[in-house]
């Protein structure tokens, strides 16, 4: 299968392209980034996209049977620019998915993110929750959503939204943008044995290890979805806290310290409730979060 991965040097974006390859697919790249990638794989068609041109959109997506789109502005990058955002996040990933259409692409699979259902993720969250978050960079994939959605409306069998909770997992490449990422900023402390300072300890977050995620595409590609919109989720969660005291367990058994944790505010504990987002069909899949935690450790400790 031909497989047109945008963002293919990001950090998702590249990961998917290793792994879906080790299955015999034909990994086509949309990046600027060939070298990044080029000696981890080699055999990848790079293709550089005009973001801007109808036509060039249109030509990229022939031939292809699959098109994951990873590409976009990170959730800093939007509330920096909250106008290019909706621009790229949203007006740019409209005209690509009508490019796929109209290409003949059998499937259009847009990468959304749980945080669309609202800026403090509590309760319980399903996807039939309205989406209400004001966020410029939520909001951009709101907006995106629904225009798929309406492009898509007599072919809603050739599009997927998926809507990821937090991937936890090492960067292909340390030159691929993943410092906004938790999990790496504390490991990266724990790895300089510097304290950890908590803003919100309390906040709940669902956690899902790379490994959770590339195994739902591979074992997706072919799978005919009932619905075509679907929360990639653990269904469980974690505080920030309790997250941070994992990594800390983590080092403790791997490298034989832990570092000390420190909060800029307090809390009540009691106002927050368990968050639960409905968890993806294929609900048997491992979510390994010490092997991705003991993963970026390591990487930590090499490019420290």
């Amino acid at each position: 299968m031909r497989i047109l991965i945008t963002g293919g040097c990001g950090y998702l974006g590249s990961n998917l392209a290793i792994y879906l390859s080790n299955f015999g697919h034909k990994i086509i790249l949309g990046t600027r980034k060939k070298e990044f990638i080029a000696d981890r794989l080699p055999s990848a068609e790079v293709i550089y996209i005009d973001w801007h041109s109808n036509e060039n959109l249109f030509e990229v997506c022939k031939g292809v049977d699959q098109i994951i789109h990873a590409a976009g502005m990170n959730s800093q990058e939007c509330l920096s620019n909250p106008i290019s955002a909706m621009k790229f996040n949203c007006e740019t990933t409209i005209k690509f998915a009508q490019a796929a259409l109209k290409a003949g692409v059998k499937r259009f699979i847009f990468l959304s993110t749980i945080h669309v259902y609202s800026s403090k993720l509590i309760g319980v969250f399903s996807e039939n929750s309205i989406p209400s978050n004001s966020h410029p960079y939520a909001l951009s994939k709101i907006k995106a959503e629904e225009g798929i959605k309406m492009i898509y409306e007599k072919s809603k069998d050739r599009f997927l939204i998926l809507r990821l909770a937090n991937v936890i997992g090492p960067p292909v490449y340390p030159s691929i943008n993943h410092e906004e990422l938790l999990a790496y900023y504390l490991c990266k402390k724990i790895i300089n044995k510097e304290n950890i300072f908590l803003k919100n300890p309390y906040q709940m977050r669902d956690f899902i290890s790379i490994q959770y995620l590339m195994h739902f595409f591979y074992k997706s590609i072919n799978f005919n979805f009932k619905k075509n919109i679907l929360n990639i989720a653990s269904g469980n969660s974690l505080t920030v806290e309790e997250f941070a005291e994992l990594c800390n367990e983590v080092s403790l058994n791997e490298y034989g310290y832990k570092v000390n944790l420190k909060y800029e505010k307090v809390f009540i504990k009691d106002k927050l409730k368990l968050n639960l987002i409905s968890a993806s069909p294929f609900k048997n899949f491992a979510n390994d979060l010490k092997s991705e935690i003991r993963k970026i450790l390591f990487f930590c400790s090499n490019n420290s």
